[in-house]
């Protein structure tokens, strides 16, 4: 059996047990964890967003090779012997040649409005622009147009 002398080793011993089960977390440990989950955050959201990016214009570049090659076979199928010959993309998801106009989603290019198919010889050449009615002016969507760097490796 213990002896207490007086009021004071009283006072220590409920300090002592107060301080042993002390359970949660400082305000400078809290505050190292949020330094910790902000120094992650800033590694990982632009490169997060990066591949966002990307993916997008590997969408659009997809899209532009849809295009080209459903304006190939609408040439082949109707059978076009015109030097030059323009179908809007609209046309090419009405005759069934696309199921739907795709939607831009990098935002390089306004819309993919029509194919300009040009007969050289035996071969048809397939141009996609962005208007549907494009002018001597408009120049071809190519997959060059949905980077801002000349070295990225778009697959076309």
């Amino acid at each position: 059996m213990k002896h207490w002398n007086g009021g004071i080793e009283v006072q220590t011993l409920k300090l002592k047990r107060l301080m042993g089960n002390q359970k949660g977390l400082t305000l400078i440990e809290l505050l190292a964890v949020v330094v910790v989950l902000g120094i992650i955050l800033a590694i990982a959201v632009p490169s997060v967003m990066g591949v966002i990016s990307r993916s997008k214009v590997q969408a659009d570049v997809g899209s532009l090779k849809l295009v080209r090659e459903a304006g190939l076979r609408y040439a082949l199928a109707n059978d076009i012997n015109t030097p030059s010959t323009t179908v809007a993309v609209s046309k090419l998801v009405e005759d069934g040649f696309l199921n739907s106009v795709p939607k831009v989603q990098s935002k390089k290019v306004s819309a993919f409005g029509a194919v300009i198919i040009t007969l050289s010889g035996n071969s048809y050449s397939v141009d996609v622009y962005e208007s549907e009615t494009p002018g001597a002016t408009d120049v071809p969507i190519t997959p060059s147009k949905f980077t801002d760097n000349p070295d990225d490796d778009i697959d076309y």
